[in-house]
């Protein structure tokens, strides 16, 4: 989403490298990367692909005034 905001709204360099570093692809189809550019096609939109991000759902996820982020994922394991 960053590359989508970027490509109007920035005329210089992004750091947008992160998306190379994860071992496997989150979306449908992945970004497109060549000469050192993401390459975002007329009509690309991204798309979670669901069963990869599974691992990583949060089930519930609660805020407080005072203290730090609340956060639990139940394992089906």
């Amino acid at each position: 989403m960053e590359a989508c905001v970027a490509a109007r709204t920035i005329d210089n360099a992004g750091e947008m490298n992160g998306f190379l570093k994860a071992r496997s692809g989150l979306l449908t189809t992945p970004l497109e990367f060549e000469d050192g550019a993401i390459v975002l096609r007329t009509g690309f939109a991204p798309r979670l692909d669901h069963e990869r991000i599974a691992p990583y759902r949060l089930d519930f996820a609660g805020f407080v005034r005072t203290g730090p982020v609340i956060a639990v994922r139940e394992t089906s394991q």
